[in-house]
């Protein structure tokens, strides 16, 4: 098994070698002490006056916003979720504001934006792609803003890169990290080190990666961790206030650069974008017949319903406990995923349609407030934060520049948001959302290494590409919620992504021949 790498794949000094030191952990490099206050006897039943609530925030991996029934999802069995939604605030059309998962998760734990990844450089033991960058320490960090008030903080995830000496401490794995050069596992291998990921992608190039028999840790990272955090709510019981953090991670996501499958040739004839040469995303030509499509997608919508009956069990044990009146419930997905629009299958990065972007974003208050209802809000990940902060009473870092949606479930108003606005790499998607009519919708796909603009109606149609009124508008949405200007990303600019020779051989040589080639 041991000694091969996929294209994008890193060595374990690049990556676990790195975090074991603390330079590369998302989390970041300051020390702090992670005590908590434990507030006596355990408590059942309604909040009382003056006590303040339990948050429980699940952070599912991958999942569409239209593969839950509650979205008006018609694959996918989602019953645990729809159930949720009875008697939570439905986020009708959430977008993380950066992807993939690192960013996303950035985002979750600073309360601060990430787009348009102006602070980012390239960190050692990290993939040397925009937006992936550590919590850097001047950065504010929700378990140690909760932690300083008398909550009680845990966070169970897998992720290889949620870690560093800040994190640590609130920090439980289900598993050791994957290893990324092997074992020794013979006939029964673990499916998470690198040549396991290998041989699963050359084994099923057709079908989206991370849905591919045999490639998922066994047992399946959702029902690991979600498994893992229902056994800790016993214990939390008795340490109220908590902060429950499960954190769904494939480490398939880690193990190699971002995958889109792409019907048909990468490079020709496409009507999506196609990133440049800093192959920030391997992009495998595929042939996709309608067959490969039906089963791509009943792989896709069946893992959806595991995924929403693990979190069955996670919010069954609440109930049990008795802690369900007392607990701000939330759940969201990290991103989405493309499946066949504009023949993109995997990471959505260029695809001009929402879906590939919409998560599934529920908020239940114990109070009950808003229960079974939904809004337009352009809610995102940066939120989170300041939300949980500001409903456990707790003042909010000045850096965390999110919304606190407490005004939603108060039914107040908010700073309009009629654009959302997200990055992929080098590439800005942006789209209008007009809350007050039913005005069409446009996408904008912008990427700033080779400079390409275009537009897409609703439907993902193209309507323009480089000019018209409606890219205009778009483009300066994108550029005011930026702060005015943008990162350069090209070949000569500071922030383009270097390639160490010795981890990156696959990337280096891609770039060398599309150099050639031009």
């Amino acid at each position: 098994m041991g000694g091969r790498e996929a294209a994008g794949g890193l060595r374990r000094r690049g990556l676990l070698g790195a975090a074991l030191a603390g330079a590369a952990a998302l989390a970041g490099l300051r020390p702090r002490w992670a005590g908590a206050v434990e507030d006596g006897a355990p408590g059942t039943g309604p909040l009382r006056t003056g006590e303040r609530p339990n948050v429980l925030l699940v952070v599912l991996h991958g999942m569409r916003a239209d593969a839950v029934g509650a979205y008006d999802g018609d694959g996918a069995r989602t019953p645990n979720l729809d159930r949720l939604a009875d008697r939570a605030l439905r986020v009708a059309r959430a977008i993380p504001e950066g992807l993939p998962a690192v960013p996303v998760r950035r985002a979750l734990l600073t309360g601060m934006r990430t787009y348009p990844f102006r602070d980012w450089r390239a960190v050692e033991g990290i993939p040397a792609i925009p937006g992936w960058n550590p919590i850097w320490p001047h950065q504010p960090l929700l378990p140690e803003v909760l932690a300083d008030g008398g909550v009680h903080v845990r966070i169970v995830s897998d992720d290889p890169l949620l870690g560093g000496d800040r994190l640590d401490p609130f920090l439980e794995r289900t598993q050791p990290v994957p290893g990324l050069e092997g074992c020794d596992a013979g006939d029964d291998p673990c499916g998470a080190c690198l040549p396991c990921l290998r041989a699963a992608e050359d084994e099923v190039p057709g079908y989206l990666v991370p849905l591919a028999d045999g490639l998922r840790a066994r047992p399946d990272p959702t029902a690991r961790v979600l498994a893992r955090a229902a056994e800790r709510l016993e214990a939390l019981r008795d340490r109220q206030p908590f902060f429950l953090m499960a954190d769904v991670f494939d480490p398939a996501d880690v193990a190699r650069l971002p995958v889109a499958f792409v019907d048909g040739p990468a490079d020709e004839g496409r009507d999506v974008y196609r990133p440049g040469r800093s192959a920030l995303v391997r992009r495998v030509p595929v042939a996709v017949d309608d067959a490969t499509a039906r089963e791509v997608r009943r792989r896709y919508l069946a893992q959806q319903t595991e995924n929403d009956a693990a979190l069955g069990g996670l919010l069954d044990r609440l109930d049990e406990l008795g802690l369900r009146e007392r607990t701000l419930v939330w759940v969201l997905s990290d991103g989405a995923v493309a499946l066949g629009e504009h023949g993109v299958w995997g990471h959505p990065q260029g695809v001009g349609m929402r879906a590939p972007y919409e998560v599934p974003y529920l908020i239940a208050d114990p109070s009950g407030r808003r229960a079974g209802e939904h809004s337009e809000y352009l809610a995102t990940t940066h939120d989170v934060a300041p939300t949980i902060i500001g409903r456990l009473g707790l003042r909010r870092p000045g850096r965390m520049n999110g919304e606190d949606l407490e005004a939603l479930l108060d039914e107040e108003e908010l700073p309009a948001r009629t654009t959302f606005t997200t990055m992929v790499g080098t590439t800005i998607v942006a789209g209008h959302r007009d809350q007050d009519d039913d005005d069409d919708e446009f996408v904008l796909v912008a990427d700033l290494d080779d400079q390409s603009r275009r537009v897409f109606d609703e439907d993902g149609d193209d309507e323009t590409s480089g000019e018209g009124p409606r890219l205009d508008e778009l483009w300066r949405a994108a550029i005011v919620a930026g702060g005015g200007t943008l990162p350069e990303f090209g070949e000569d600019a500071a922030l383009r992504p270097p390639y160490p020779d010795d981890d990156h051989e696959d990337e280096r040589d891609e770039l060398k021949d599309d150099a050639d080639a031009d």
